[in-house]
């Protein structure tokens, strides 16, 4: 289900104001979480790379990484650029994975973006591209 908020936002709009990063299932009930769905509708968008930009120009910190997320599928070169800059962040985020929520470091946020351990997850809905 698309959260109220999400609708009337958009997802450009909803994921650069997210403070906490999650892709996949979470929680007890393996939902999917809002910013999963605010990614994929983004990503299924005829000018995401676009969007993607804007979303990491304007975005907090985890909404970058959710910009970063989506350049790894669009536009590997724009991703690597993108990336060299944010990985000199020291700041941590909030992730959650399952029914955990912990803090990890952007570098290793990055890391995992670029290991696939968030391929199925991002891939699933969206146009390639």
């Amino acid at each position: 289900m698309i959260p109220r908020s999400l609708k009337a936002t958009g997802p450009v709009e909803y994921l650069k104001k997210s403070q906490v990063f999650r892709l996949g299932p979470v929680g007890i009930a393996a939902e999917t979480p809002p910013e999963d769905i605010a990614l994929r509708m983004l990503m299924a968008q005829d000018d995401s790379t676009t969007l993607l930009k804007k979303l990491f120009d304007e975005g907090s910190i985890a909404g970058k990484l959710y910009a970063l997320a989506g350049f790894y599928y669009r536009d590997r070169s724009t991703f690597n650029k993108l990336a060299s800059g944010l990985r000199k962040d020291s700041r941590s985020v909030p992730r959650q994975s399952g029914c955990t929520i912990f803090s990890q470091k952007v570098e290793e946020i990055i890391e995992s973006i670029e290991s696939g351990n968030f391929d199925k997850d991002i891939q699933r809905g969206t146009k390639s591209g």
